[in-house]
């Protein structure tokens, strides 16, 4: 094995590591309810593994706050843009770092549902399903807005939408017609990263058949 190959598969068995440790402190009801919200969502452009593999990259799957507070849970809704979605369902409280998500009874609290809170208001965010229900409808109106763009490809239709989760439609946009989808996205490299990751993820999936749903 050549030293490249080495590395490359050093690298592919620590993705899997890292996949499988936090996949696992999600807990398997919540993996599966992310699969059930993608099924139920529409088109299956947007898998379970796609909204997983996205989740692992915004938080590593941790009800946690960034973007000042603004991004809000696993899948990082940002109040700024889809307030009006995260006003309408149950609020969890949010865990202001990584540190704080991680502590067993911290972590715990922040996937329960507080009665009488949204996930609009100061520190509260949504759910993981809900939060991954979010997701569906942001990245089925970025798909829509790819194909009204005239783009056909199955393979383009889901990197443009990936793209734009991460930095607004017009930028993977402007990024795809000059040949390369994630020119404006975080470390230029985010429609790739989770792309790779969903193809990870569902192969992780396929080899712990309890994590999927019936």
């Amino acid at each position: 094995m050549s030293r490249q190959a080495q590395l490359d598969s050093a690298a592919h068995a620590k993705r899997i590591a890292y996949i499988d440790r936090r996949l696992r402190a999600v807990g398997p009801t919540r993996v599966k309810k992310v699969q059930v919200v993608a099924r139920e969502g529409g088109p299956d452009l947007i898998s379970g593994a796609l909204l997983l593999a996205i989740m692992l990259r915004e938080s590593g799957g941790r009800n946690v706050g960034g973007d000042q507070g603004h991004a809000r849970g696993a899948l990082q809704i940002h109040d700024n843009y889809w307030h009006g979605m995260l006003a309408s369902v149950r609020g969890c409280r949010m865990a202001a770092t990584i540190a704080d998500a991680d502590r067993p009874i911290i972590g715990k609290r922040m996937w329960i549902p507080v009665p009488g809170r949204n996930a609009a208001e100061p520190g509260y965010c949504p759910t993981i399903e809900d939060g991954a229900r979010i997701a569906v409808v942001i990245l089925n109106g970025y798909v829509r807005q790819a194909q009204a763009a005239n783009i056909t490809a199955v393979s383009d239709l889901i990197a443009v939408a990936v793209a734009a989760y991460n930095c607004g439609f017009a930028g993977a946009l402007k990024g795809y017609r000059a040949g390369e989808v994630d020119q404006a996205t975080t470390g230029r490299d985010y429609s790739a990263d989770v792309l790779l990751r969903r193809s990870e993820v569902s192969k992780w999936l396929r080899a712990h058949p309890r994590w999927r749903p019936s």
